[in-house]
């Protein structure tokens, strides 16, 4: 796992949310619950999913964002990332196309793909 490695290093902020400990304990292979788990605990900031954050991740549904990959990104949103690091293409390419609509980067891990996406982090002026 790179991103753990990169978080391990200090290189990267691994943040965790409520959101994404809930998705994770959907797996139904409960020895990779674990291990995910596990990989989690070395996160320096966990954001509690509120009412506030679930509004927005519903305003998100309307622009065809899945609801858990909302709450992703308010979630990151709410912890002031630079960016969220997903190997979801589905995910990247929906953020991609609504990008005027974000306050977040979104990219593959190798950062092959990266790709600005608008509000405070937009670097292309």
């Amino acid at each position: 796992m790179a991103i753990i490695a990169r978080c391990q290093s200090r290189d990267w902020r691994l943040v965790n949310s409520t959101a994404l400990e809930s998705e994770i304990a959907q797996t139904p292979n409960p020895t990779r619950v674990a291990q995910v788990m596990e990989s989690l605990s070395i996160a320096q900031n966990k954001i509690l999913v509120t009412e506030t954050i679930i509004q927005k991740a519903i305003d998100l549904t309307s622009l065809s964002f899945k609801f858990y990959d909302a709450l992703h990104l308010v979630c990151a949103e709410a912890a002031k990332a630079d960016v969220l690091l997903t190997t979801d293409d589905r995910l990247r390419r929906k953020a991609l196309t609504c990008r005027d609509n974000l306050k977040i980067q979104v990219t593959n891990p190798d950062g092959s793909d990266y790709c600005t996406l608008g509000g405070k982090n937009d670097d292309s002026s």
